[in-house]
């Protein structure tokens, strides 16, 4: 078998894992967008007025950490409990709409 004396890689090409130079250019513009005092004014005022709230939940996650998620169950032990960990939001809402209006049935 032939050794490869080029000096080049085989296969050719940008190593796995290395950036291309358009991935390289993009993150030094947005990096620099992003860390501007311009940005993070606008940014600012758009949290205090509630019109960030993907990106306020983003940055308390960053500075608190990501809250733990636990699950309490409740209800009749005589039956068995199943769930269900395919839903959807509308789902969900539909579901909690249901429990309320039977809290409101039952007053």
């Amino acid at each position: 078998m032939a050794r490869n004396t080029t000096g080049l890689r085989k296969g050719g090409g940008r190593p796995p894992g290395a950036p291309n130079k358009a991935t390289r250019e993009l993150k030094a513009f947005w990096g620099e967008f992003f860390e501007s005092e311009t940005y993070r004014r606008n940014l600012m005022t758009r949290i205090l007025r509630g019109k960030a709230e993907l990106m306020e939940k983003r940055l308390k996650e960053y500075v608190y950490g990501v809250p733990k998620a636990t699950l309490q169950l409740e209800g009749d032990q005589a039956r068995p409990l199943v769930l269900d960990l395919v839903t959807t939001r509308e789902q969900i809402q539909d579901a909690l709409s249901a429990q309320d209006d039977d809290a409101d049935d039952r007053d």
